[in-house]
Parts: structure tokens; C-alpha cells; sequence
């Protein structure tokens, strides 16, 4: 079994806080998403999560021009230093207060943060590893309150900032002799952002109440202009001209000033394309107007949606507008002059999912969260692609037909819905006579039944999928019932579970056969979750007491039983009074699904671990960390109980000072005591949900952060059986040079690096592809069919993938019919890649099918009219005779 599964990315969840951030070329844009960095490729439609975790949930995000370095700043100040080509930390930093802008210089020597009431000028530091990366240039003071916004000239060499003190300034990055910083005050509202047009002779300030003031830099009439002019003589003879000795002499002078009125709404975000002198604005009512600069001509006004709208962005090129709104979790990128979408997502706002199911095939996963929203992710691309809205409450299980083209989901609103994943829309709705709650769903192995678990009757219902009639109705449980599975075998056994008499039972029924009741598995605490292994010889259950318990499924007989209790134990809560050692007893798993091969059990529950056991063994191969937000309640260990008052912790019990809220405190006022209704109160970590991709290469986990997807390094499984000394990649290059594929393709799956594998295979002639497909050695080929699967999915040679693939399968046959279990993950990979490139094959037929009967139809027509302008000529030139 591979252990090395490492987190891929992160989906289910676009924008939290923070700035929006484009890169150099325009076509990436990079998001703050908790504790992390999101990056989406908007050309490609692709999306990644970088690898990395800061302390707690960022709150300013900055690229540097070059596009190479990314800064993240959390809530407490922490900086880490990242490289976005290798996707690495390479340096931290404590600024040791809050920091609310960050903003690289155009040149990118210089990086400022804006700290309360003071800016830092830092050196940008380089990607090379070094013991002090940060150098502190200098810092600037003179606000009287918090700083909400920075901006760099564009010569680098003036920085203006503006903030809740109704005043912007502009500080010089040198010192220069004689000049004093400029101080723009008059302003009615806190100065929101700041910028300068292209040539740093006109500065624009937005405030929170709408308003924009415009200022031209202009001469003194006051200056002494030979002191200016000495003093320039002073600073070039020194070697230190250029830098910014022009501005002695000149002063900031206000030249307008425009209102921008959307019904009493308040300006949240704002940013210029100083090239195009366009100035996007977005409001907390969810609308965002463009206007032309400096007349503030209004060129567009579109509403994006209720909630206000928290960051904009606009590209380098200005064709691209991007909006996050925090509220509704969305994310949009927006092109202006097209006036159409070219990125609109949106996660499950106001609640976490609360379950995920993979597909057959492992292209689409489906979540169902507590927003009542059914949402369809693709995990190559991390995009959300359908959103189904039908439910009016909370979604709790899913469930995919085994054809996969349709998804069975329940919810605590009383209806089992059932969705056509080719059209899009729901095509079934299950109910019962007399409403209930529905806690579980799922579907038996034709695809026909349809099985849900009631949470106030006690009781599992059972339809006809086709016919949407309600064939029987199990009753014989005293709770709740949790869980529902089906076996693989054809009787399909549907286990739930309920409290009796103290001990909790498993109940299994066999729909074939006459009795309803098959089977009572008795347990000693309420059982949480079950799954059956893909074979369905064996039953896991997991309970309230932390353990798993293993079931011989055809005998009803327990097998084992695996204590995970220490296991699954993460943090310490905040309002707990137990320190972490002691608080075993709050933690179980809540979630299990087996491997592909049905040799590992996946479990997860309340606690920022994931569990990996080896079925055989029945012990813990791997622990997987979720997340290590501080932000979030249980992921710390040790914590200081000192903190902990009767209303709660005292981090907790303080209001932001943000009034963007309507009915919030001025921005002046400082933080104060909250009511009991009012106080903040910080999401606990879990795992709702744990599934396996169908092809054992990924897994998925449905937490507190989002969608976390975990998939297999193949990069990193080294195997030396068959190494020799002579198996080298000089000698597997050698030996596909000459010809010689039988023994180049073996010493590159030795060796197991996908830059050796794909020349090999590349490089072997189609005529060439049964003799060497033969000489494959047995230990090898679930590696090869592995890297084809993957091969399948990215290359271009798919008539030569799916070759190798056809006579693979043709040699060596008889093995894979001996070890099914074994090639089930290769095999199921291989048909993932299969039905993809399927897919986008008919796609591309039918485009080119329309093109063509668009391309005959403009051809004919010209020729109809060609014809019979002919013929009416013709018709006239005969009258014409006749007459």
C-alpha cells in the first residue's frame, strides 16, 4: 500500500479575505483561502493550491512584478516569504502588529507594509535561502490612526497612504534634504484607496463615503527655487540624483472633487488601471460601477451580487476585472468590454460541506453542504461546474448511481432528489407519505433501489428509482439511523444502525431473498458511520467510543477491532477545560471508506487528523493533517486556560473596528466588549466526510477548510527489487537508442521515473508494441498500467497510449484475471483517462459537425442566390423578346 499522498489542492472554497492579486501576464490570478493561496490559470481553467500554510487565515496577499515572489500576511502579522515557481516557503517574518495593506514597488526593489499607524519600507528580499532575508530600509509615521492603503509611484520613488484619520500622505522612499511629506487632508470618510495616473502628476482618493478627490502636483508660488536648485546640485554631485529631488518646490493642490452615489452605499474596494486612467469601485451593496478618469465619467454599472463586494482587481492589460465577496464566498472575473464572465465561482456559503462522493469513473465529485446547494467539482481543473438548488435544506449524504450519470442526494427537508448528470436537472424526487428528515442515502448495485435513513421515524425507506414508488419501508431500529451501505454482492445487503437497549445494532437486510431481516450486529456504543470493502466480504463501523469495528459480512461474525482513540485525538478546544490528553473521550471518526484494493481503511471525525489503517495488520500506517489553522478552534495542543472566562475566551469577546456593516460602530471608536449575541465564535476543525477516488491514486475530505484533495506522488515510490548495477538511466537511454525496448522498458520501471518511462514507451514503434508488451515482467505491470492511466489523462498520444494499453491486456490477461483486487486501482485509472478523452472528443465533434453545417449553409446560399438571379434574368430577357 502507497502512503505517500500529499495534499494536491483545495476546492469547495474561492475567496475568504483579503486582496485579489493578478500575475505579470494577466491570465493567473491568486486568492486568499484561509490559511492558504489559491492560484487560478484563466486561460487553461485550471486552479492549485499551494503547499503551503501560514499560521493563521491570510489577510493581505502581494506579488512581486517579476511574478516570483509572493508575500502572505496572516491575522496576527506572521509573513512567510514564498517562491511561485517552486511553490516553497523560503523565509518568515513577525511584524509583530496587525498589517492591513502590503503593496512590491513597480521596480520590485522595495516592499512597504502598512502596520497601524506607521509604513515600513522593507528590501525586497531574494529567493536564495540566507540567515537575515529581510532588511528594514525605513520607517514613515505621521498618521494619526490606522492606515487602510498604500500605493508606489510608478518611478518607485514616492509611496502615498491614506486612512481612518481622513488624511492621505507622501512619503519619499530617500531622504532627501528639505522635503517634507506631503499631507492631503479634507476628506469626509476614511481614505479607502489611493492611487497615482501614469505620469505621478495627479493623485486619486476614494474615501468610504463615495467620494472622489482629485490632486495635481503644481510650483510653489512660496518656494525659494535657487535653494531647490542648490540642493539638486548637492544630491548630484554626491551620486544621489534621481531621487525625487523634483518634487522641492511643488505642492499637492486639490483640483475637483466627484460623489459617487449608488443609493447610499459604501465603498468596500476600489483599484485603478492607471494606462487607461479607469477606476473600478466596487460598493457594499454587491454593485461595482467603472468610471473614466479624471472627469469620473460612469462607463458601466453592474451588480454582482447582494453582498459586498470585499476585493477588486483589475489586470495588467485592463481588460479583465476580478471581484471576492466574502460573505457569499464567491469569486468572479469579469471582462468589461465583452461584458461577459470568464470566471464565476462560488463555494458553499454560510455553512461546510457536510458530504462529497466520487463518481464511478473519478472525473466529477459531487458535495452537498449546509447552504442546501448540490455542487459538482471537477478535481483535474478544482472548478465548480454545476450547482444544483432544488433542496431547501441542508444536504447530508450522496450517493452516485453505478453507471454514473446520475447522483442521488438527501436532505433534512424530506425529499430524496435524484439528478441527470447529462442535462443537468432533477429528473426524480422521492418522498414518503408522512414528512421526515432523511440522515442517509444510498443505492444498490443495479442502480434501481434506492435506500434512505429517516432521523425522527427511525425507519429506512426504499424506492424505485424509475418508477419513484415507494416499494417497502425497514423498520425495526430505536434511533436515528446514521448510515446506510450496499455490498458489492447481488443480494445487497443495506446495513443501518440505532441504539437498543443500551447497545447499539447493525441490521442487515437482503432484498433477493423472502426474509426482510437478515442479521443483527450488536455493538457497545452508537455507531457513526459503515462501509463495505469493494468485495463486500467485509463490514467496518465505526462508534462513538473511537473504535472500528470489523465484520465478517457473509458470516455476521466480528473479526477485529481497532482502537482510535489516541489516533484521531487532535487539538485542545478554547472552551475546554480538559487538557488534550484527557479529552480522548470527545473524539471518534465519523466518516470511513476502504482503498481501491480494499487493503487500507480511511477514517475521519472530529479532529484535524485523518486516520490510514492497514486492514491486515489492523494497525495506523499514516496520519494526514487537514490543516494547522490557529484560526480554528482544536488545532492547537497546548493552550493557556488563563484566557478562558464564563462568557468565553477573551480573544473572542472583541468587535473588528470595520463599520462596513450597516449598524456597525464608527471606525473611530476603539474595540470594546461585545454582547453575548454579538461575539465572535471561531469554527472548530473536523472532517465530515472521507471517500477514495475510484482509482486509489486521490482521495478527498470534506472539513472545515473546504474540499481537500490528497493524490499519490508517484515521483517519490523508489522500489530497488531488480536494481542492478548496471540499471542506470545512461544505460536505459542506451538501450532504447539501439533498439533494444525489451530491456529499456524494464530498467525504467525499476528505476521509476516518469522522464525514462515516457521516452521508452515513446519511443517504441507500433509494430514493436505486442513483442514488448510481452516481455513486460509481472511485478512491473501494475507500474506500467499505473503511468498509462496517468499518461491517458495529459498526453497527446492517445491512439499509442490506448495500443500499449490493448496489448497489455491481451498478454496478460490471465494475471489480471488471477489478482483482480490488485489491478482494480490501474484498471479503474484507465477508465477514467478512457471516459475523459471520450468526452472531449464528442465535444470536439460536435463543434466541428456545427461548424461545418454552418460553413455549408453560407456556401450554399450564395450559390441559391447566384441560381436564381440567373434564372430571373433569363425569365426577363425572354419577356423582353416576346415583347
Amino acid at each position: 500500500m502507497r502512503l505517500s499522498y500529499e495534499f494536491s489542492n483545495l476546492c469547495g472554497t474561492v475567496y475568504r479575505q483579503g486582496p485579489l492579486v493578478f500575475g505579470p501576464s494577466g491570465d493567473v490570478l491568486y486568492s486568499a483561502v484561509g490559511n492558504r493561496v489559491q492560484c487560478f490559470d484563466l486561460v487553461r481553467s485550471r486552479s492549485f493550491t499551494f503547499p503551503f500554510e501560514a499560521r493563521r487565515n491570510l489577510t493581505q496577499i502581494a506579488l512581486s512584478p517579476d511574478g516570483a515572489v509572493l508575500l502572505g500576511v496572516d491575522e496576527e502579522g506572521h509573513l512567510i516569504l514564498a517562491n511561485v515557481r517552486r511553490r516553497v516557503v523560503v523565509a518568515h517574518l513577525n511584524l509583530k502588529s496587525k498589517v492591513t495593506a502590503v503593496a512590491f514597488s513597480p521596480d520590485g526593489k522595495w516592499v512597504a507594509f502598512a502596520a497601524g499607524r506607521l509604513v515600513q519600507v522593507w528590501a525586497t528580499p531574494a529567493l536564495e535561502r540566507s540567515f537575515t532575508p529581510f532588511a528594514l530600509h525605513r520607517t514613515f509615521g505621521g498618521h494619526g490612526d490606522d492606515i487602510l492603503c498604500l500605493r508606489w509611484s510608478s518611478d518607485s520613488l514616492f509611496l502615498a497612504s491614506g486612512g481612518t484619520d481622513l488624511c492621505v500622505r507622501i512619503h519619499s522612499v530617500h531622504q532627501i534634504p528639505g522635503y517634507v511629506p506631503a499631507s492631503l487632508s479634507g476628506h469626509r470618510a476614511a481614505v479607502k484607496a489611493v492611487f497615482f495616473d501614469a505620469a505621478d502628476r495627479t493623485l486619486y482618493a476614494v474615501d468610504r463615503g463615495g467620494a472622489v478627490s482629485v490632486w495635481e502636483l503644481r510650483e510653489r508660488p512660496d518656494a525659494d527655487q535657487e535653494a531647490a536648485a542648490a540642493t539638486a546640485a548637492e544630491l548630484e554631485a554626491a551620486g544621489e540624483a534621481g531621487r525625487g529631488e523634483d518634487r522641492l518646490g511643488q505642492w499637492w493642490e486639490l483640483r475637483e472633487r466627484h460623489y459617487l452615489d449608488k443609493g447610499h452605499a459604501r465603498v468596500t474596494s476600489a483599484v485603478m488601471h492607471a494606462p487607461s486612467r479607469l477606476l473600478v469601485v466596487g460598493f457594499s451593496s454587491g454593485v461595482f460601477a467603472l468610471y473614466e478618469m479624471p472627469s469620473c465619467n460612469e462607463i458601466h454599472t453592474l451588480s454582482v451580487s447582494d453582498g459586498r463586494i470585499d476585493a477588486t482587481a483589475v489586470s495588467p492589460g485592463g481588460e479583465w476585472l476580478a471581484f471576492g465577496c466574502a460573505q457569499l464566498g464567491q469569486l468572479l472575473v469579469w471582462e468589461w468590454q465583452a461584458e461577459s464572465y470568464v470566471l464565476k465561482q462560488q463555494g458553499h456559503f454560510f455553512a461546510e460541506i457536510l458530504c462529497l462522493a466520487y463518481s464511478p469513473g473519478g472525473a466529477i465529485i459531487a458535495t452537498g453542504g449546509g447552504d442546501s446547494k448540490v455542487k459538482l467539482w471537477s478535481p483535474a481543473s478544482g472548478f465548480c461546474f454545476v450547482t444544483f438548488g432544488e433542496h431547501t435544506a441542508p444536504v447530508v449524504d450522496l450517493a452516485f448511481v453505478p453507471h454514473g450519470r446520475a447522483l442521488v442526494s438527501a436532505s433534512l427537508d424530506g425529499t430524496v432528489r435524484a439528478f441527470d448528470l447529462l442535462r443537468y436537472r432533477n429528473f426524480q424526487t422521492l418522498v414518503t407519505p408522512t414528512p421526515v428528515q432523511f440522515g442517509c442515502v444510498a443505492v444498490d448495485p443495479s442502480g434501481e433501489i434506492v435506500c434512505a435513513g429517516s432521523r425522527d421515524t427511525y425507519n429506512v425507506y426504499v424506492w424505485n428509482l424509475q418508477t419513484a414508488h415507494l416499494l417497502e419501508t425497514l423498520s425495526g431500529h430505536e434511533s436515528p439511523v446514521s448510515c446506510l451501505a450496499f455490498g458489492a454482492s447481488g443480494s445487497g445487503p443495506a446495513p443501518g444502525c440505532s441504539r437498543r437497549r443500551g447497545r447499539l445494532t447493525v441490521r442487515l437486510w437482503d432484498f433477493v431473498s423472502s426474509s426482510s431481516s437478515i442479521e443483527v450486529l450488536q455493538h457497545g456504543a452508537d455507531v457513526l458511520a459503515v462501509a463495505f470493502s469493494p468485495d463486500g466480504s467485509m463490514l467496518a463501523a465505526a462508534t462513538l467510543d473511537g473504535a472500528i469495528a470489523l465484520w465478517d459480512a457473509r458470516d455476521a461474525s466480528q473479526v477485529a477491532s481497532i482502537d482510535g482513540r489516541s489516533d484521531v485525538a487532535g487539538g485542545r478546544s478554547v472552551l475546554s477545560k480538559v487538557s488534550s490528553k484527557n479529552a480522548h473521550g470527545s473524539k471518534c471518526f465519523r466518516s470511513l471508506c476502504f482503498s481501491a484494493d480494499g487493503g487500507a481503511l480511511l477514517a475521519g471525525g472530529n479532529s484535524k487528523f485523518v486516520c490510514l489503517y492497514s486492514v491486515d495488520e489492523r494497525t495506523l500506517l499514516r496520519k494526514y493533517v487537514l490543516s494547522n489553522n490557529a484560526a480554528l478552534d482544536g488545532v492547537r495542543m497546548h493552550l493557556n486556560s488563563s484566557h478562558l472566562t464564563d462568557a468565553g475566551p477573551t480573544q473572542d469577546l472583541l468587535l473588528d473596528a470595520d463599520d462596513d456593516e450597516a449598524g456597525g460602530a464608527s471606525a473611530a471608536t476603539p474595540r470594546s466588549l461585545a454582547r453575548r449575541s454579538e461575539r465572535v465564535t471561531r469554527l472548530a476543525v473536523r472532517c465530515a466526510c472521507v471517500r477514495f477516488a475510484p482509482d486509489g491514486r486521490s482521495w478527498a475530505a470534506a472539513s472545515t477548510e473546504g474540499l481537500l484533495l490528497f493524490s499519490l506522488d508517484e515521483a517519490l515510490n523508489f522500489d530497488p527489487t531488480g536494481l542492478e548495477l548496471e540499471t542506470t538511466p545512461a544505460a536505459v537511454v542506451e538501450a532504447a537508442q539501439s533498439g533494444d525496448f525489451g530491456r529499456a522498458l524494464p530498467m525504467a520501471l525499476c528505476l521509476n521515473e516518469p522522464g525514462l518511462l515516457r521516452g521508452c514507451w515513446q519511443l517504441v514503434p507500433p509494430e514493436h508494441i505486442p513483442i514488448v508488451a510481452q516481455q513486460v515482467p509481472a511485478p512491473y505491470l501494475e507500474r506500467l498500467l499505473r503511468f498509462l492511466g496517468g499518461e491517458l489523462e495529459r498526453s497527446t498520444h492517445v491512439h499509442a497510449v490506448m495500443l500499449w494499453v490493448q496489448q497489455l491486456l491481451l498478454a496478460h490477461g490471465q494475471q489480471l484475471r488471477d489478482r483482480p483486487v490488485a489491478f482494480e486501482a490501474p484498471l479503474r485509472a484507465l477508465h477514467k483517462g478512457t471516459r475523459l478523452r471520450y468526452e472531449e472528443l464528442g465535444h470536439m465533434c460536435n463543434r466541428n459537425l456545427f461548424s461545418l453545417d454552418f460553413l455549408i449553409d453560407q456556401h450554399g446560399q450564395p450559390a441559391a442566390e447566384a441560381e436564381s438571379g440567373e434564372q430571373g434574368g433569363d425569365e426577363s430577357g425572354a419577356g423582353t423578346a416576346a415583347a
